[in-house]
């Protein structure tokens, strides 16, 4: 994959004993999800599990709330009152 610095990952992994077909059904599943931003960043963090090669991009539902509340029901996107 473009973008991914590959040399330093085989150096320090090339030993690890992988599961394969594990490793293909989490990038499968890191793939369809829109709250990585950064594909890339899927194959290092299988390996060294630290979530920052994702980009992650994620709201909780208290921050959902409060920008909600402080928009007063105005979606900014779509230019509508929603009903809460």
């Amino acid at each position: 994959m473009k973008g991914v610095d590959w040399g330093p990952l085989y150096n320090t992994f090339k030993d690890a004993n992988l599961d394969s077909e594990e490793l293909e059904v989490e990038t499968k599943r890191l793939m369809l999800n829109d709250d990585v931003t950064k594909k890339a960043g899927i194959y290092p963090y299988l390996l060294d599990d630290d979530e920052k090669h994702l980009s992650i991009r994620v709201f909780s539902d208290a921050m959902k709330l409060e920008t909600f509340e402080k928009q007063g029901g105005f979606c900014l996107l779509c230019k509508i009152i929603v009903q809460h």
